[in-house]
């Protein structure tokens, strides 16, 4: 028997897709390219994927009468990760679920504009029965002139003969490093662009940069596709081992993301596809290998090495980003295996490492770093994830810190164990109340059982702290209070 299918409608985009009964509103979003946030991989703990049922209905979930207040339960709103679909349904997606907000504006610092792409105008001497040079020859001869070198692929050699003629050999040729990405009839030196995207475990950005000017055109921002297979990058890599399916799904849905936002940069910035001739890509070492269809498998254990810590340059067909034909994608070097691309972008763009002042630079994402350097000395400090403290747990990056700090400052201290250091709190805790009450400390157990009254020298046995002076005698306050000298 064939199933059937039941259509979902996403508002405000009218976006519509048909789905099998029993399918989660953010499984089916997901299928459609639309990104909905979810920091914890669809489990229904974090809260941040609710949407508003209009027609249809869904169950009220456990999930839901935990994470949202009755008067949202009662205007139909429902956790996408566990409102499954039995119905023809309509459903509202928030605006701070669909678009997430992102930095565009920034202190800027004076750097030299030296682009990897060059744009260089050339008006080449027609060939004749005295001038036999191939068109090769020709335009590399030309450029040589000027103070650039060429290698030309097959793909742009079968392009020459046409566009040279075409134009009367009046051509601009685009340059990546040595590298002849496209050859342009006339003079297109004013169209440049490039593209700097920061591919985040949860968020993904895009910046259109004007190559000639320096300038960024437009700035578009948008959750990572592959957020329903994980908030964390160990829960993308768990997925990667299911098989090379698994891992095509994973590479596929970051690229759908990207080229998104690619083609949001196109339609503000009034550019075209062909005018963008280089993409700069950085990230964690996780997302690149995704992005790539490399296997992570190895960074989720130890040793923890990943495939590569060079820098690539690869042809954006491979890459399937959708630039110019003939474009390029650079990636910057990764430091480690979770220290990447992106906190070695954030060091070059502060000059970190170019100052002699002292100074911290901290990345506070999914995963969070901090380096600390000066002119020479930058070196990577602590990594770790934030994703505790944006739930509201402990700042793990201070802890952190602060732990590294002491192992610094007496790194022969003996080291407690957790049982010490339990029971030195609580006889802390029964000092401090006994204190603030002005009596003798309480025991650490009940004098009595439920039920029955308290009977002098029965019961549990008492704490061995009895007072103030015992707790200060027992842990030293004391007698370093006795060897202080007394005030003039």
């Amino acid at each position: 028997m064939i199933q059937k299918k039941l259509e979902v409608v996403y508002q405000p985009f009218d976006k519509t897709t048909r789905v099998p009964p029993g399918t989660t509103l953010f499984s089916a979003a997901h299928w459609i390219g639309l990104p909905i946030d979810s920091t914890c991989g669809g489990r229904g703990t974090c809260g941040k994927c609710k949407v508003q049922v209009l027609q249809g209905g869904a169950e009220i979930t456990t999930a839901d009468r935990k994470q949202l207040r009755a008067d949202e339960l009662e205007n139909g709103w429902r956790l996408s990760c566990q409102a499954k679909v039995y119905d023809d349904t309509t459903v509202t997606v928030p605006e701070l679920l669909r678009v997430p907000k992102a930095a565009t504006m920034g202190v800027n610092r004076l750097v030299l504009l030296d682009p990897n792409v060059r744009k260089v105008y050339v008006e080449l001497a027609e060939p004749d029965l005295e001038d036999q040079r191939s068109d090769v020859e020709r335009l590399r001869d030309a450029l040589t002139a000027e103070g650039f070198d060429m290698k030309a692929d097959l793909r742009v050699l079968r392009t020459l003969p046409g566009v040279l003629r075409a134009a009367e050999f009046k051509v601009t040729a685009v340059l990546g490093g040595d590298q002849l990405i496209a050859l342009e009839a006339g003079d297109t030196r004013g169209e440049n662009f490039g593209v700097a995207f920061d591919l985040g475990t949860t968020t993904v950005v895009g910046t259109l940069m004007n190559l000639r000017t320096g300038m960024a055109e437009a700035v578009r921002s948008t959750l990572n596709g592959q957020a329903p297979f994980g908030a964390d990058v160990i829960s993308r890599i768990s997925h990667g081992m299911q098989g090379d399916e698994a891992k095509a799904e994973l590479r596929e849905a970051i690229q759908r993301t990207m080229n998104g936002v690619l083609h949001e940069l196109y339609e503000v910035a009034g550019v075209s596809r062909d005018r963008v001739y280089e993409t700069v890509v950085v990230g964690n070492a996780t997302m690149l290998h995704l992005l790539l269809g490399i296997d992570a498998t190895p960074i989720s254990m130890m040793p923890f090495t990943p495939a590569f810590r060079e820098p690539l340059y690869l042809p954006a067909g491979e890459v399937g980003l959708d630039i110019h034909p003939g474009g390029y994608v650079q990636t910057l070097p990764v430091i480690g295996a979770y220290v990447g691309a992106d906190i070695v972008a954030g060091v070059v763009a502060t000059g970190l490492a170019r100052e002699d002042k002292l100074r911290v630079f901290v990345d506070v994402g999914t995963n969070g770093e901090i380096v600390l350097g000066r002119l020479r000395q930058a070196r990577p400090l602590h990594r770790c994830s934030c994703r505790p403290r944006l739930r509201g747990q402990p700042d793990s990056l201070r802890h952190a810190c602060h732990r590294r700090r002491d192992r610094r400052r007496d790194p022969e201290r003996p080291h407690r164990a957790p049982g010490d250091r339990r029971r030195h709190r609580a006889q802390r805790n029964l000092w401090l109340g006994a204190r603030r009450h002005g009596s003798a400390a309480p025991s650490c157990r009940p004098a009595r059982r439920r039920g029955q009254d308290a009977q002098p020298g029965r019961g549990p046995r008492a704490s061995a702290v009895r007072s103030p002076d015992q707790y200060r005698r027992r842990t030293g306050i004391l007698a370093r209070r006795e060897r202080l000298p007394e005030p003039a």
